[in-house]
């Protein structure tokens, strides 16, 4: 059996797929570098320092707290800007101001243009977006090349996103097809370009919700209508104590017109919550049930509402029957 060989991306690989697949929007190349020190004025730090292009941000949902993201301009005359991460602007300047002053990466100078917006991140293929410093694709590859056994012209990655959900699976065997093409391999050959799909993870976790909504939608009606058991149970138990305590009354309060009115006679019943909160790398869809409390007698009402962002992570049925055996004698 002939041993396999070892693939590397090249830092123009992303060009040539770009053309052959229309049916993905981006093809973007990303470079990392860990082990790099990172100094400011007031402190210093090893983040990751991680290079691509300008729709990187869009992609990875880097927003932006101050300042700006490296652009085209940036990329194309591989400046010296960086965009740092939340984390990494607390480590480096604590609450002081970081637009516009300048780091050095390994000794390198560099002016930081901009600080992103912290972010709740619930996947990662190399570490959490607000603990990097984000630099053009172009002085990434010049400034902080691979180091042997890649060449200087390879790459960590590609980063590839379809034009729609309809478009994955077609976007998915562009890419294959055009990398075999370059590195001379069979695109069928899915060890050969592994690849991690978050659209496909995204499809299951979705699936897993509406499965989830189902089962507790259930549970929340079968426990409405037991509540509405309990509900006639406590009726019929008030009617025939009032029947069984008439039965008693001396004919003298009858003619006084004595008569007998239930108090705090009453049957709630709650579902809490079911899907109360969103956990903190995760955003899902939940379900809210509740009980409304009692009109009249015994008259209730529920409801189930569709919650976004929540995680089923809590049920409890709460059920609170009063004792319908106490009333109250009053005279007319």
């Amino acid at each position: 059996m002939r041993a396999g060989r070892d693939l590397r991306w090249d830092d123009d690989d992303y060009v040539s797929v770009q053309e052959q697949a229309p049916a993905c929007r981006y093809v973007l190349p990303e470079l990392g570098r860990g082990g790099l020190t990172v100094h400011s004025a007031f402190n210093n730090g090893s983040p990751t320092v991680a290079g691509s292009l300008p729709p990187f941000a869009e992609i990875r949902s880097v927003n932006v707290a101050e300042g700006r993201f490296y652009n085209w301009d940036d990329q194309k005359y591989s400046r010296r800007v960086a965009f740092l991460g939340s984390n990494v602007k607390k480590q480096l300047f604590a609450s002081r101001e970081a637009v516009g002053q300048t780091i050095t990466i390994n000794n390198l100078p560099y002016t930081v243009i901009g600080v992103m917006q912290s972010k709740d991140q619930n996947s990662s293929y190399d570490g959490w977006d607000i603990d990097k410093v984000f630099i053009p694709f172009s002085s990434m590859v010049r400034d902080f090349p691979e180091k042997p056994p890649s060449t200087p012209h390879n790459i960590d990655r590609l980063i590839v996103t379809p034009q729609s959900v309809q478009h994955h699976e077609a976007c998915k065997g562009e890419v294959r097809r055009a990398l075999g093409r370059l590195h001379g391999f069979d695109p069928t050959d899915k060890e050969a370009a592994p690849i991690w799909d978050t659209t496909a993870g995204a499809k299951a976790f979705s699936l897993l919700i509406e499965r989830m909504k189902l089962v507790v939608s259930t549970v929340a009606l079968v426990s409405v209508f037991l509540r509405d058991i309990g509900a006639m149970n406590a009726a019929m138990n008030c009617a025939l104590a009032n029947r069984q305590i008439l039965a008693h009354i001396p004919h003298a309060g009858r003619r006084q017109g004595l008569r007998l009115v239930p108090r705090n006679v009453a049957s709630s019943s709650t579902i809490e919550r079911v899907g109360s909160r969103s956990g903190r790398h995760s955003r899902a869809a939940g379900i809210e049930a509740a009980g409304a409390e009692e009109t009249a007698q015994f008259a209730h009402a529920a409801k189930i509402v569709p919650s976004r962002g929540a995680a089923v992570d809590d049920k409890r049925l709460v059920l609170d029957a009063q004792r319908p055996e106490r009333f109250h004698l009053l005279a007319d």
